[in-house]
């Protein structure tokens, strides 16, 4: 005799539930990001706590309890994307091509230091890091200031040294004038004031990357060589 038996079907494994989100990174993120947006916009000292905290949707007690000052915050908010951008100076530096002497070409030194600046203008809330930082090396306030030896000089010396590489013939002394010069150019870009979309009637936008690599690159690796005459 048969019988008849039922059964039951295996239950669908139970669906994966997305991880709560932190709740402390969030706020930490917040801050971050309205920081970065604020100092870039109004400069350091013309920030205060409660416009910081208006910004951000927090408390003035979240602002103590992951960063402890605002010259903290300002130093953390200048270093995570300036970190960044000096390891792939360094890495587009390493990766140049040299020439049986072992040279770098001039051009490909000088676009290899001004990429990165740039092309961080295209990431999210790139543009206000790149304003930040053309704001602190003029303005030289607070902790920020005191952390561009700290984060640039090791690569800047790099760049230094490899245009020093591609200009054999040129005295020390006029590298660093030149070099002085390619970061007031860099700066006066990064800050974007609008004076040059004003002046040319919006035909230059110093947003565009390669427009402006294929105008600034020929322009400061010009000034370089012509130093060799003085």
């Amino acid at each position: 005799m048969s019988t008849n038996t039922t059964r039951n079907p295996p239950k669908p494994p139970p669906a994966q539930q997305p991880e709560p989100a932190d709740p402390a990174s969030d706020t930490r993120a917040r801050i971050l990001q309205a920081a970065e947006a604020l100092f870039a916009e109004h400069g350091f000292d013309a920030v205060s706590m409660r416009d910081l905290t208006a910004k951000a949707g927090v408390n003035l007690a979240a602002v103590n309890y992951h960063f402890g000052s605002k010259q903290a915050l300002l130093a953390e908010v200048f270093a995570l994307r300036a970190s960044a951008l000096v390891e792939e100076r360094l890495r587009l530096l390493e990766g140049l091509a040299r020439d049986k002497q072992g040279r770098p070409r001039l051009e490909a030194v000088v676009e290899a230091f001004l990429r990165p600046s740039l092309e961080m203008s295209q990431q999210s809330g790139g543009a206000h890091h790149m304003r930040l930082r053309a704001r602190l090396a003029l303005e030289r306030v607070g902790s920020g200031g005191t952390q561009y030896p700290e984060i640039f000089d090791q690569s800047n010396n790099r760049y230094i040294d490899a245009i020093g590489e591609a200009l054999p013939d040129l005295p020390r002394t006029e590298l660093y004038w030149g070099f002085h010069a390619l970061l007031g150019i860099q700066n006066y870009t990064m800050a974007n004031s609008g004076r040059i979309q004003h002046l040319s009637a919006g035909t230059c936008d110093p947003t565009d990357v390669e427009a402006t690599l294929k105008r600034l690159v020929p322009f400061i690796a010009a000034g370089f060589r012509e130093l060799r005459k003085g």
